[in-house]
């Protein structure tokens, strides 16, 4: 998922169709409010197995991936998780 300055969204999954919505005035201000507490930080190395969920982030021109959740990211992930759920439609 992409989320464009315009408060505007690019979500896509591994199977299924590529949807572009545009997030509610509500949900645009949620995300630009816990995206002025997110502190990237550095990249987590990949842990041993398969069996993993990895997330990446990309704010203001940085990008990182993690393995485990810091406490910055948490509401980030929240809020874009809930714009997959409503948005992206698997028909």
């Amino acid at each position: 998922m992409a989320v464009y300055t315009d408060g505007c969204a690019v979500l896509s999954r591994r199977t299924g169709p590529t949807v572009r919505k545009c997030l509610t005035t509500a949900e645009w201000r949620g995300l630009r409010g816990s995206l002025k507490h997110l502190r990237l930080g550095r990249s987590e190395s990949q842990p041993p197995g398969a069996d993993f969920i990895a997330y990446r982030l990309s704010y203001k021109g940085h990008r990182a991936t993690r393995y485990t959740l810091p406490p910055t990211w948490q509401p980030v992930v929240s809020r874009l998780e809930k714009v997959l759920v409503k948005y992206w439609a698997p028909n």
